[in-house]
């Protein structure tokens, strides 16, 4: 992402066209690099979001809910 190439620059790192720059969506909105991320401002509700609009689709036609997999109470052996 664009953005954290940026803050990455800004902090002396070397960024050339075609690097790749692993980066997090944090809860302000914005992204930073996985370097400079904190655990508490990663987005976590908006990655679980996504993993959810992904798996649960996958999940519904052999009855497991994704929810109770997610939060732990089954695994998909359970089911």
């Amino acid at each position: 992402h664009v953005r954290a190439a940026l803050l990455l620059k800004e902090m002396g790192e070397e960024i050339h066209s075609g690097d790749l720059i692993s980066y997090v969506k944090c809860k302000d909105g914005s992204v930073q690099p996985v370097e400079l991320a904190r655990p508490e401002d990663i987005d976590v509700k908006k990655y679980n979001q996504q993993l959810k609009s992904i798996f649960a689709p996958l999940f519904e036609p052999l009855n497991i809910n994704y929810d109770s997999v997610i939060e732990g109470k089954k695994t998909i052996i359970d089911f």
